[in-house]
């Protein structure tokens, strides 16, 4: 019973032996020669760093070549459709009722102060509504029918239409 008790006994210390403290004391002189080895490493970077900056010319920016013709109109279309009012454009959009209807695309043309929305209804009458509530609300003035179809290939045959707004 004696031999028993010693094995369990959970108050009995263990001390460590002698060759974990040597292990101990190893890794650590070896984790301070690793610290000291990266301090030098890391001075000799920025040391290096510092001649390569210095032996480099400062770096002017290059003056911006002149634009051609081509490159100036398209800065121009750039600018004017930049210029428009695409919050206002978008508000109006949004704020007209449109549950039967799925805006596909919508395009600019600045030269021409043209908006065209491209949409599609389920009914006919969806896509009237659609125009009247458009031309209610706002932008796009005068607003009208470009072309529709009806879709023959889908089952619901949704119709397929195009309007055309002048827009400030």
């Amino acid at each position: 019973m004696a031999t028993l008790a010693r094995y369990y006994d959970f108050a009995h210390r263990l001390r460590p032996p002698p060759a974990a403290w040597l292990l101990l004391a190893g890794g650590s002189l070896a984790l301070a020669a690793g610290l000291w080895q990266y301090r030098e490493l890391r001075a000799a970077v920025a040391q290096r760093q510092a001649q390569v900056s210095a032996a480099l010319p400062a770096s002017r920016p290059k003056p911006a070549a002149a634009l051609d013709a081509e490159d100036s109109q398209e800065l121009a279309r750039a600018q004017a459709l930049l210029g428009r009012d695409w919050p206002g454009l978008f508000r109006a959009l949004e704020s007209v009722p449109h549950k039967d209807i799925a805006l596909l695309s919508v395009a600019a043309y600045p030269a021409r102060s043209r908006v065209v929305l491209e949409a599609e209804a389920r009914t006919p009458q969806a896509m009237l509504a659609y125009l009247q509530a458009l031309q209610n609300a706002g932008p796009l003035r005068p607003l009208r029918l470009v072309r529709h179809e009806v879709r023959q290939d889908v089952a619901e045959h949704p119709v397929k239409f195009q309007l055309e707004g002048g827009w400030p």
